[in-house]
């Protein structure tokens, strides 16, 4: 079925070039042009991801006023990180879930050569993150907190706390939970189905993916304790894969769960969309979104 493939960036996406016409751009920051707002603006969380062809990340805040859209706190640590100055020109390529890359070229029309992020713990590029911490699965380039999964999350992860520097978990868990409803907007069906924002116990614990409140109540009511779903993913060329997996203690686990995270590169950021299928064969459906390339 279509909608067992992985969901689509926007179709057609607006992307736009800016030329920096002032010194006081570090201070002033960028506008986003009108029509690249007037297609995108309503979908863009409040904390965007910019991304250089060299791997690092850049978390850069909104501010609207008006119909107007700005690049405004975070930016004046990337313009002054890159020596951004008058007559550089930037690509801002728009990858969807308020994701940018962004290529820029000097005043000779040349692109730049890409200096390395200074060591921060929010801004590490995923290669940092990957040498840094070899036990730790690869974080995704779309954020490098954990947050909550939007509809459920066990006792043990309620109790979680995790110390950001210069930000909010709450603004954090937001994002997140505005990143799912965005997935929601994409994934149409008549079937029962849930979304789960992957977080890095899901992928590297052994206790699986907790299932969403709402499902279980509409779909595990009445049905044995422990019990095994079959995940059905169907490629973009046609082809199908199954993994078996136990369903029980609100969650999906089980070696089958730890098989399918290592065959689909499954990774902390990712967002999962689960459809039960077929309801008395215990079969789901799954939709894979990967927030980095």
């Amino acid at each position: 079925m279509k909608s067992h493939r992985r969901l689509s960036l926007p179709e057609n996406p607006v992307n736009f070039i800016k030329i920096i016409l002032s010194d006081n751009t570090h201070s002033i920051g960028i506008r986003m042009p009108k029509r690249f707002t007037e297609k995108h603006g309503k979908d863009l969380l409040e904390r965007v991801i910019l991304k250089v062809p060299n791997g690092d990340v850049w978390r850069v805040d909104l501010q609207k006023s008006g119909d107007e859209i700005w690049l405004k706190n975070g930016w004046w640590e990337f313009a002054e990180h890159y020596s951004l100055k008058y007559g550089h020109l930037l690509m801002f390529k728009y990858e969807g879930f308020s994701i940018f890359g962004v290529v820029i070229f000097d005043t000779s029309a040349t692109e730049i050569v890409y200096p390395p992020m200074k060591k921060d713990p929010l801004r590490n590029s995923t290669k940092d993150v990957a040498r840094n911490n070899p036990q730790e699965v690869k974080l995704t380039k779309l954020e490098t907190v954990k947050l909550e999964e939007e509809t459920c999350s066990s006792s043990e992860d309620e109790k979680t706390r995790i110390k950001i520097n210069g930000g909010s978990l709450r603004k954090r868990r937001e994002d997140g939970r505005r990143a799912v409803e965005r997935a929601k907007a994409n994934f149409k069906s008549h079937k029962h189905f849930f979304i789960a924002y992957i977080q890095q116990s899901y992928v590297t614990g052994s206790r699986g993916l907790p299932v969403a409140v709402e499902f279980r109540k509409k779909c595990w009511r009445g049905r044995k304790k422990h019990r095994k779903y079959l995940l059905k993913l169907v490629n973009d060329d046609g082809r199908q894969k199954t993994w078996e997996v136990i369903a029980g203690d609100n969650r999906l686990h089980g070696a089958g769960w730890v098989a399918f995270v290592k065959d689909n590169g499954i990774t902390f950021g990712d967002i999962c969309v689960f459809e039960l299928i077929h309801e008395h064969q215990n079969v789901l459906g799954v939709t894979i979104l990967k927030c980095s390339p």
